[in-house]
């Protein structure tokens, strides 16, 4: 009779330790999820770059790539909130996220960002600007290699940023006049005059259309035009005038 007793009771053991081993297990997979959300699954490209704005779970670490490329780390806003600027690129682009959180399982979510038709080759831009940018009254020339992504050419009287891709091609341009000087107006003038001729757009409209902007600080809508394939938007916007150039159709200078 003992030993039957032991029996049960070692039996009960077993039993309880087989049920919380389960318990334990079912816990583990039912953790919740890391959540990311974002306002679009498909962005259009328009200007320099995409924003991509959204939310994960709070307090989660928030990665993304492109294209299967580097893995880099975004700042949440406010422990919850992020925006995201990626530069518009001549070929679609899949951003990938990945959301992870201690005590949670991972997340992953993908957007597409759809290709931007090219403006140019940076190369050829550069030489046609080059050989122009003197005889337009304009005093400094931009620099004749690139590297991929929103770049600096110029900074002074005149700001000129361009995005160019891993490929050498030129995906929008903007001029910016800095400051309300007869010299920072003049160099501005010189340099969209010199960009119009690099862009094969060139032509007294389009000089006078971007000069009259420059003139006028109280224009509140954007001069817009397309010339070839290029559409053209000159804008006051404070503290400074500003001029982009972003293409239209696939054009490749």
């Amino acid at each position: 009779m003992k030993k039957r007793t032991i029996s049960i009771a070692t039996a009960l053991l077993i039993g309880t330790n087989i049920l919380s081993g389960c318990s334990t297990k079912q816990s583990k997979t039912n953790k919740p999820t890391a959540q990311i959300n974002t306002t679009q699954n498909r962005y259009e490209p328009t200007g320099f770059n995409t924003k991509i704005k959204g939310t994960a779970t709070k307090g989660s670490v928030l990665k993304y790539s492109v294209n299967d490329g580097a893995t880099k780390k975004i700042t949440q806003k406010n422990k919850q909130h992020f925006s995201l600027s990626i530069p518009n690129d001549s070929v679609t682009q899949n951003v990938r996220f990945s959301v992870s959180k201690s005590g949670y399982k991972s997340n992953t979510k993908e957007v597409v960002i759809a290709k931007s038709p090219r403006i140019a080759s940076y190369n050829t831009f550069q030489q046609r600007y080059n050989s122009v940018i003197k005889k337009v009254g304009g005093n400094q020339k931009i620099p004749t290699t690139y590297n991929a992504g929103n770049k600096v050419l110029l900074n002074g009287k005149v700001r000129m940023v361009a995005n160019i891709n891993s490929a050498g091609d030129l995906i929008g341009l903007s001029l910016s006049r800095n400051g309300d000087s007869k010299a920072s107006f003049n160099q501005t003038s010189s340099a969209a005059v010199a960009s119009t001729y690099a862009l094969n757009i060139s032509s007294k409209n389009t000089e006078n259309a971007i000069i009259n902007t420059l003139k006028n600080k109280d224009k509140v809508e954007p001069a817009t035009f397309s010339q070839k394939g290029v559409k053209v938007q000159a804008i006051y916007l404070d503290p400074v005038l500003s001029i982009s150039f972003v293409s239209t159709s696939d054009k490749l200078l």
